[in-house]
């Protein structure tokens, strides 16, 4: 099984084992919150979200992918790079924040077996009134992860940014995920 496919099969477990805590609907990030660095121009559908990521990641994206990933939440075009936000809404529950902990010891697990320390980022931040888990591999182009739980439990945030393979991109891919990161205003109800 090649990296990128355990990377993302890894992801996508434990994003679930976070949706599973509570009944939660899937709505559109501009309904919970907000950000300055994704304009509503950029917005692309779902299929053409695939095509490019397809294209950037030297044609790896395959159907698979296409029919697990790629269906939900709203894709973003900017700078060559291809952005992925999938936004839930929960009953509140001030500490759902705290699964982010549980979701970075697996991953550090994970990482720590498969790969060789420095080559990968495992990150939990408190940021306004939120906290963030972000991940990726270091010097490679899959994509460039975060997952963000609100303090007040009500909205969890997934970003995926997706760049080409070159190492330019990958690091415009890091610093993308990290301004969209440090930019999120949630609604406050």
């Amino acid at each position: 099984m090649n990296q990128i496919f355990k990377t993302t099969l890894f992801f996508i477990l434990a994003f679930l084992m976070l949706h599973k805590t509570q009944a939660q609907t899937i709505v559109p990030f501009y309904n919970i919150g907000s950000t300055n660095i994704l304009p509503n121009s950029s917005l692309i559908n779902s299929s053409e979200a695939h095509t490019r990521i397809n294209d950037l990641l030297g044609g790896i994206a395959s159907e698979h992918d296409k029919k697990y990933i790629y269906y939900k939440g709203q894709y973003y075009f900017k700078d060559n790079l291809v952005i992925n936000i999938q936004a839930k809404s929960y009953p509140p529950k001030t500490s759902r924040y705290k699964l982010l902990s549980e979701i970075k010891k697996g991953y550090n697990a994970f990482f720590s077996q498969e790969m060789s320390p420095g080559t990968y980022f495992l990150d939990i931040k408190n940021i306004n009134n939120y906290h963030v888990f972000i991940n990726y591999i270091i010097n490679n182009n899959t994509s460039k992860d975060a997952v963000i739980i609100d303090d007040q439990g009500r909205y969890m945030v997934s970003i995926s940014v997706y760049g080409a393979k070159d190492s330019n991109s990958i690091q415009k891919a890091i610093d993308m995920l990290n301004q969209i990161t440090n930019s999120i205003i949630f609604v406050v109800e």
